[in-house]
């Protein structure tokens, strides 16, 4: 019996050192290691925006400075889905370098309004107010070079930064009557004037960004990886040239990492 009890003994111990080799092999990569894989995220957009209208496309004119004019276009938020690949490479067992690619939407809905005088058919006035909306589809294509660093265990520090190519670009804006409600633009009684719709004039068609995150590693086995993540990029180049309007993004999905 006693030399059964030292057994499982000797056994339990040589399990448990075979788990732990086993776990940091996992959780502490080679110099060299590459790892290909590919994640899904949910982007939070922050339009961060004050301007009057897009360049060539005004959306109220003449200005003249009056109160009665539509006050500039503010910032506003979106969401949209990301989707990409990544290679990454370990430099040591607590650093890496590693690109991503992806593909992402950033649409925008800017609203504003306006209260001015108006003259009825009796020879009344009363207000009206209209809303002036910038309807913009935007989506780009996205290369992120990144530094990483495991603080502790299989928690991750990212800083890097993304350039993103402009691969959707289309604006629609129109100004709107809300009341009254039984008025109009014309003798048709048309609701919506100045409609405008097309590409953003003069929008930057290369977009540069400061990227920093978080992951934690979670080994499913010797070589898969996945990874909670999460990512803000700071926006540092405007949507449209002499605009002020950028986009911030905060990240927040996982990745699936193959270590080969």
């Amino acid at each position: 019996m006693k030399h059964f009890c030292s057994m499982l003994l000797v056994l339990a111990t040589a399990w448990n050192l075979a788990l732990s080799q086993e776990a940091q092999q996992t959780a502490s990569p080679k110099s060299g290691a590459i790892s290909l894989g590919a994640f899904a995220a949910y982007n939070l957009n922050f339009h961060n925006a004050n301007f009057l209208e897009l360049p060539t496309a005004p959306i109220f004119t003449p200005r003249t400075g009056a109160s009665y004019e539509p006050a500039a276009f503010a910032s506003t938020n979106s969401g949209s889905v990301a989707l990409g690949a990544l290679v990454m490479c370990n430099l040591s067992e607590e650093m890496a370098i590693s690109l991503r690619l992806s593909y992402a939407g950033h649409d925008a809905a800017f609203r504003t309004t306006a209260t001015y005088p108006i003259g009825r058919s009796d020879g009344s006035s009363t207000d009206a107010t209209s809303e002036y909306t910038l309807n913009a589809t935007l989506s780009t294509f996205s290369a992120e070079p990144l530094f990483s660093y495991r603080i502790v265990g299989g928690l991750q520090a990212y800083l890097g930064a993304r350039v993103s190519l402009l691969t959707g670009n289309s604006f629609d804006q129109r100004e709107t009557l809300i009341t009254p409600s039984d008025g109009g633009f014309d003798g048709n009684r048309n609701r919506s004037r100045n409609v405008q719709t097309g590409m953003i004039p003069q929008a930057q068609t290369l977009w540069i960004s400061g990227v920093a995150g978080l992951g934690y590693d979670i080994p499913l086995s010797t070589n898969l990886i996945l990874s909670p993540e999460a990512f803000y990029s700071l926006g540092l180049t405007q949507v449209v040239q002499n605009v002020n309007w950028n986009v911030h993004t905060l990240r927040g999905g996982i990745s699936l990492r193959y270590r080969l």
